[in-house]
């Protein structure tokens, strides 16, 4: 990555940082496109969580690798093992925009389309009562006829989980040790987020060093090329 982008891919990660937990991942993705020079339409927080989230799993697999590590504990006999996933493979299906879901409720057949991250903000702001059927509503083509029982509000759910599936990636997997089987889920935002902050703090660290040994600026540090940096960094006695 040039300076530049190292000084954007710093910027992104500060943003990133101060986003709300549900924005992140939004943010994430706009940042990436933007430092990959990818177009930015649609906005990521227009996009279904699914979509969403495979453009994360496409993106991430382009910057840092296809391969993810995992490490999951077994809940039976207390096993720590090490997992590698494989992006390409959870992305290789791609249907396009997600369809939208159905909801019965009484005689009405309602129209639902997956949320995206902006509709999930909207509704983290009510009480936690009332969310969900806030979410549904936001979701529906058309008013909900009445307020939705505990049922409806269950099969609502459920719909728009069938109806946009990289919303929710869940991994089945086996002990190594006692074969107990289990399954994990994976957030490919939560993944993508540690990636960055590693390297935001790697560069961060070189910048340390070289404005120590040498007074340079972090701006000044940033414009060296990176192969440049680590032999100045070689040069002052780092690692």
């Amino acid at each position: 990555m040039t300076g530049g982008g190292d000084r954007r891919l710093l910027d992104l990660w500060d943003r990133t940082g101060a986003a709300p937990m549900a924005a992140r991942p939004a943010v994430l993705l706009d940042g990436l496109r933007q430092l990959a020079g990818l177009p930015a339409d649609p906005p990521a927080d227009r996009m279904s969580i699914g979509q969403r989230d495979r453009a994360l799993m496409l993106l991430r697999a382009q910057l840092f690798g296809p391969q993810v590590a995992l490490q999951a504990d077994c809940p039976d006999c207390g096993q720590v093992f090490d997992l590698s996933l494989d992006l390409p493979r959870l992305v290789e299906e791609d249907d396009g925009a997600p369809p939208p879901a159905l909801l019965r409720i009484g005689p009405d057949r309602i129209s639902l389309r997956p949320p995206a991250t902006r509709d999930l903000l909207a509704v983290l702001a009510l009480p936690a009562p009332s969310r969900a059927q806030a979410l549904l509503a936001r979701c529906a083509s058309t008013p909900l006829p009445r307020p939705l029982d505990a049922a409806e509000i269950e099969a609502g759910a459920q719909a728009l989980a069938l109806a946009d599936p990289h919303a929710d990636i869940q991994l089945a997997t086996r002990c190594p040790a006692c074969a107990a089987a289990q399954v994990l889920g994976f957030d490919i935002a939560a993944s993508l987020w540690d990636d960055l902050s590693r390297l935001a703090r790697r560069l961060l660290r070189e910048v340390h060093r070289l404005a120590s040994a040498y007074g340079w600026t972090e701006a000044q540090v940033l414009s060296i090329p990176a192969a440049r940096r680590r032999e100045y960094i070689l040069m002052a006695g780092g690692q």
